[in-house]
């Protein structure tokens, strides 16, 4: 509602002021003399109105600064009112930044409050179980075919950021007896990001395949290796490995010493429309002189001779990621060649394998495969060639 304010006038400058309320008030179309009228009980008068409209003006200006240090304070580098005063009648206070130390302090308060406030959220937690399951079977020449059947359970958990444990039992059926064993059960600490020390019972440290490779849903086809690894660019590992231990009795235990040395590369081309997977890999073993069967109770002793053999592997598998059928995308060929050096153990023989495979996989964690391995044998052994297929899960 416009109230009309009186101005002392003469009457023409009185007509054009009554005018132009009546322009823009529909409750002033009544005409002049209802404009003109007596004042009423909520009439204000200018100096009221232009002591609001000051008080208006002061507001507006104090909210316009107080938005500026918000904003400030969000940036970090808050701007805020010094102690005691205020800002008032259109003038604005600023005292100076907070401290460095201050800010920092603020901020390890709010990063504190974050982490107390997410460790609250449902579905939360340091504890994972993952693991995987399979089933296989395998035909081999000479013997009678067989089923197993494998689920490994994994247990991880994380007490403190660089503390974590880290637990593997397996459950497994073979030779239609089920067995179960502690694979893992070690605690790790993470000195930084480039070294982590661990105890307890644990995979073979210092080989690739058997601490990353083993898990039957990531593993190819079966195989042997070890592993200390660098990475000169991301496609490349370059490793090698070495481990000296006590073996045999300890009244009688003799060194031995395992080093490897391997090569992987993985590719996702463009040019080859999909994933390259090359892997190959070379294991020496030592065994120190030890007399075997001493007292000849096992028939072929008392023996002595150092246990040296060596062998390796060369795989290639690759998956046309990028073709655009859904079926045939999710098909991967493998091809493997290894060989085992052992004339001179016990075993008595050297061996190559070579072996062709080719999995689907139905989730990028599940994979059905089938490969069939021809088997050659020097040393006067009998060749066993295979047919093997398997179905594996990882979760």
């Amino acid at each position: 509602m416009i109230r009309a304010i009186p101005i002392i006038a003469n009457q023409t400058a009185a007509a054009a002021f009554v005018a132009l309320v009546c322009s823009f008030s529909p409750a002033a179309a009544m005409g002049q003399d209802t404009a003109l009228s007596p004042p009423s009980s909520d009439y204000v008068s200018r100096a009221e109105y232009d002591k609001l409209k000051s008080e208006h003006e002061a507001m507006k200006q104090e909210l316009d600064a107080l938005k500026a240090a918000i904003q400030k304070m969000t940036a970090g580098g808050a701007l805020a009112p010094a102690p005691g005063k205020t800002i008032s009648e259109g003038k604005q206070v600023v005292a100076p930044a907070p401290t460095e130390a201050a800010t920092e302090e603020l901020r390890q308060e709010v990063q504190t409050l974050k982490m107390q406030v997410k460790e609250t959220f449902p579905g939360t937690t340091k504890f994972l179980l993952g693991g995987y399951g399979t089933a296989g079977f395998t035909a081999r020449s000479g013997e009678d075919p067989f089923f197993d059947a494998a689920f490994n359970a994994i247990f991880l958990f994380k007490m403190t950021d660089r503390l974590f444990f880290e637990g593997e039992l397996e459950f497994e059926f073979e030779d239609n007896e089920t067995t179960t064993n502690l694979e893992i059960a070690q605690i790790s600490y993470l000195l930084n990001d480039y070294m982590t020390i661990g105890v307890g019972r644990f995979l073979n440290p210092t080989n690739f395949f058997v601490e990353r490779q083993h898990m039957n849903w990531v593993n190819k086809l079966v195989a042997v290796g070890g592993h200390l690894g660098f990475i000169p660019i991301p496609q490349i590992e370059i490793g090698y490995g070495i481990q000296r231990s006590k073996v045999g009795p300890r009244d009688q235990a003799v060194t031995a010493i395992l080093q490897s040395a391997d090569f992987n590369y993985v590719q996702d081309s463009t040019l080859f429309k999909g994933l390259i997977n090359f892997r190959a890999q070379w294991v020496w073993s030592h065994v120190g002189n030890f007399v075997y069967d001493p007292d000849g109770s096992q028939g072929f002793g008392p023996l002595e001779f150092n246990n040296n053999r060596n062998g390796g592997y060369v795989e290639l598998a690759y998956r046309p990621t990028h073709i655009d059928n859904d079926y045939i995308k999710n098909f991967e060929g493998v091809f493997r060649y290894d060989r085992f050096n052992q004339l001179h153990t016990p075993v008595g023989f050297d061996e190559q394998r070579w072996t062709i495979g080719l999995n689907y996989w139905v989730t990028p964690s599940a994979v059905l495969k089938l490969a069939y391995e021809f088997d050659d044998k020097n040393g006067g052994a009998r060749d066993q060639d295979a047919f093997l297929m398997q179905a594996a899960v990882g979760f």
